[in-house]
């Protein structure tokens, strides 16, 4: 007996098999000798999944409170889903659609795949809040930055124009008249230091000056700007005393030293202190904003902390902002 066995279930190769075995029977024989035994038609059924996660719906709660939230505030929530690649070109698809009686849509009989016009890979972004969709087609992998030129490409197209209002991060930033080289007179009423046109290779492309192959580079440090900014501190009397909305309040604080040469590790020990000190846990906190200059410290500090990178720093960080938002306190 060979140690490979296979064959297409169909009644007509069963058939044949066994005609060839010496047994004459018709498909329509072998059909109802299938029905006697139990055994029909079926397409497959999608039933494995594997075991659930532990914090599978807590996740899932997090997701519909921060989404409850942001459109509270008005900001977009999308929701987005790569599918897989689809041939190009004048393929058969799966389903019905109505056409003139016996006139059927023709397409090729065989899907091989067209040289010239490839595969794609659609990439739809969804307005939760408005009930809207947007695809987005590429024609090369599926990756990082495919789908983070996808969700650029939705906000230009359809996300800036359906959320007019959605500016948090212009909020903070008081409107100033200047004028130009030219001596135009404009006004400064953005953040010019992020660029929304940066990609991972043109950061990846930037020379390392400290260190050949290291990890600081000018994306990943503070920027040179000019700005300021201004902070009100008071105590919990003069709040109500003038009917004031706080919009934080201050439960602890920690200074810490460290080395000098190794002075930029001392937010670490500097935050399991202030933790300390208010009597909390890392997971009771939902959002970090590390104010510093260098990428590798918040990195240095979800690491020896066990945090997670979507907690922190959710406005871009100091590297991103500078740091004259807390220069002036």
């Amino acid at each position: 007996m060979l140690p490979l066995r296979w064959t297409c279930k169909s009644t007509y190769n069963l058939s044949d098999e066994l005609k060839n075995q010496g047994y004459p029977v018709s498909p329509t024989s072998v059909r109802a000798l299938l029905k006697n035994l139990g055994y029909s038609l079926q397409s497959n059924q999608k039933r494995f999944e594997g075991s659930q996660h532990p914090d599978r719906n807590s996740q899932f709660e997090y997701i519909a409170t921060a989404t409850e939230e942001f459109q509270d505030r008005g900001c977009p929530v999308i929701s987005v889903d790569a599918k897989k690649k689809e041939l190009v070109g004048n393929f058969a698809n799966k389903g019905r659609e109505w056409q003139k009686a016996k006139h059927p849509l023709e397409v090729e009989a065989y899907d091989f795949i067209d040289k010239e016009l490839g595969k794609v890979t659609p990439y739809g972004a969804y307005d939760i809040t408005h009930n809207l969709g947007w695809v987005n087609v590429g024609t090369d992998n599926d990756t990082a930055q495919f789908a983070v030129r996808s969700i650029q490409r939705w906000w230009e197209k359809l996300g800036e124009r359906m959320y007019p209002d959605a500016e948090e991060i212009q909020k903070e930033i008081i409107p100033i008249p200047y004028t130009d080289e030219d001596g135009n007179t404009k006004i400064l009423d953005r953040d010019t230091n992020i660029k929304p046109e940066t990609t991972a290779e043109k950061i990846n492309s930037l020379p390392r000056p400290f260190k050949e192959n290291g990890f600081i580079h000018a994306a990943a440090s503070s920027g040179l700007c000019d700005g300021a900014s201004l902070s009100l501190l008071v105590c919990e009397e003069f709040v109500k005393e003038y009917g004031l909305k706080p919009r934080a309040r201050i439960v602890a604080n920690a200074n810490w030293g460290v080395h000098p040469k190794e002075m930029l590790d001392g937010v670490i020990p500097g935050t399991r202190l202030a933790l300390k000190r208010a009597g909390l846990t890392i997971d009771r906190i939902d959002r970090f904003e590390i104010n510093e200059a260098f990428a590798s410290v918040p990195l240095a500090w979800m690491k020896a902390l066990e945090v997670p990178e979507e907690k922190v720093n959710v406005n871009g960080g100091a590297f991103a902002r500078d740091h004259f938002k807390y220069s002036c306190q």
